[in-house]
């Protein structure tokens, strides 16, 4: 039996979505569509600079619609 193990790992700005789906899929698109159609608020997924841990990180933004009742 063999195990295996992978590490996806930030390396700054770019194509961050096209990185994922090669190294967690490669032919395939196992993202859902986080940009849904509100083109204004930008990408959910990116990569920037984290000064703390001197090194790129993934950033998730996320937001929800308020629902009034």
């Amino acid at each position: 039996m063999i195990h295996s193990q992978g590490v996806l790992q930030a390396n700054g700005p770019g194509d961050t979505y096209a990185e994922m789906i090669s190294f967690l899929a490669p032919g395939y698109n196992p993202l859902e569509p986080t940009d849904c159609n509100h083109t204004s608020f930008g990408k959910h997924i990116d990569e920037i600079y984290d000064s703390d841990l001197v090194d790129y990180i993934y950033r998730f933004l996320f937001h929800a619609k308020k629902i009034l009742y």
